[in-house]
């Protein structure tokens, strides 16, 4: 059975934010669950199940379109592993049926993807593209970049 696991419990949520802190892949995810902490309504989903690969964490917010954090672990893509994942997330939340406006932040290639997926979906609406460009520092390269200026 294809299944995509939502992460419920505190507990589970601890451990996400735990596996993605220092996971460049994940720094999304992580930074996202940073601002989930602070109380923004959010639901964070991974695929598959056992050993996640994507990660979804969705932001809902009264007063803002909901934020679809899509995250990748690795380097290796699988388009059709993605592609369930990505159908499955939908189908669980449903938000392609509520709501007239989201908002995706994604590598690259993931909002590609994402694009040509909303582009053929039931209830395709247009929208815009904006890029965001994001880099990595470790501790290490903080401190030294703090220690110039």
């Amino acid at each position: 059975m294809i299944m995509l696991k939502e992460t419920l419990t505190t507990k589970e949520r601890e451990e996400a934010f735990e596996l993605t802190q220092n996971n460049p892949d994940l720094l999304f995810i992580h930074a996202a669950l940073c601002s989930a902490a602070c109380g923004l309504q959010s639901q964070l989903f991974a695929y598959p199940f056992n050993l996640p690969k994507y990660w979804f964490l969705l932001h809902t917010e009264r007063s803002a379109p909901p934020l679809v954090t899509v995250a990748q672990d690795g380097d290796s893509f699988d388009k059709n592993t993605f592609l369930t994942a990505l159908r499955l997330f939908f189908e669980k939340t449903n938000i392609l049926r509520i709501e007239h406006k989201l908002e995706f932040l994604a590598e690259a290639h993931l909002m590609h993807e994402i694009a040509k997926y909303m582009m053929h979906a039931e209830c395709h609406r247009p929208s815009t593209r904006c890029e965001h460009h994001v880099f990595f520092m470790t501790a290490d390269q903080i401190d030294r970049v703090q220690k110039v200026c």
